[in-house]
């Protein structure tokens, strides 16, 4: 059996990146920062793939973990004339779960950590996320209202998400632990980062995503507006 080098646990960036991810006062946007940082010095690609998408967001191409791939969302519809949201029963035009259905009622969110930290934090209850226009015209035709068409979204799916993200950033630098990888300071010998190499570098990608397009300016509060009708965009 390797002889376990010892290392002192305040310079440990792994073991310090360990005790970030367990304090939910640490942004997670700076948890991916430091996690690429450890990742770049061991030059592990796929691990800095996967801070590089978390921070910056994902490519249409690309991917995405299973945590940001949210099922079930409901849709609703802003009627002008009652000047509220009324809800949109999709299986009531498509049947359960059908490719339909699922394609209606499932969005693939791309965006960067720091968006989805800012809709998080936002005091509504629910946020509206436009569908994109050749969605929402595939429901108008079912609809005697057709102003907007929206998903009603509880800001605790995207704080869901942070936690999953969380919880993949402490799995890595724990597995990193756990195979005797833990440097000094910014430094990591030459037997760690060949080690490195052989560690499995495990998260959630789904590649099998039905690939839906990333909503329309999604990053704008055009797109995501708070709950009450006063916060439409009209």
């Amino acid at each position: 059996m390797k002889e376990k080098r010892r290392y002192d646990t305040e310079k440990s960036p792994v073991l310090k990146l360990q005790d970030l991810a367990t304090s939910v006062d640490i942004e997670v946007e700076e948890l991916l920062l430091k996690g690429k940082l450890i990742a770049s010095k061991l030059n592990l690609e796929d691990a800095c793939d996967w801070f590089h998408n978390e921070l910056n967001g994902y490519g249409l191409e690309r991917p995405l973990p299973n945590y940001r791939i949210k099922h079930a969302l409901q849709v609703k519809s802003f009627d002008i004339a009652l000047n509220r949201w009324i809800p949109v029963v999709v299986d009531n035009f498509f049947e359960f779960l059908t490719p339909d259905y699922i394609y209606y009622t499932t969005e693939n969110f791309k965006q960067s950590v720091s968006t989805l930290q800012h809709y998080a934090k936002r005091d509504d209850d629910i946020l509206y996320l436009d569908l994109n226009e050749h969605m929402a015209d595939g429901l108008k035709p079912y609809l005697n209202h057709s102003y907007r068409i929206s998903w009603a979204i509880s800001p605790a799916i995207f704080s869901q998400m942070l936690t999953n993200i969380r919880s993949e950033v402490l799995d890595w630098a724990l597995n990193l632990e756990r195979n005797n990888i833990l440097g000094e300071g910014l430094w990591f010998s030459a037997e760690e980062k060949r080690d490195a190499q052989n560690v499995t570098y495990h998260n959630t990608i789904n590649n099998h995503g039905h690939g839906m397009a990333v909503i329309g300016n999604v990053d704008s509060e055009n797109s995501v507006v708070g709950g009450t009708v006063s916060d439409v965009n009209q």
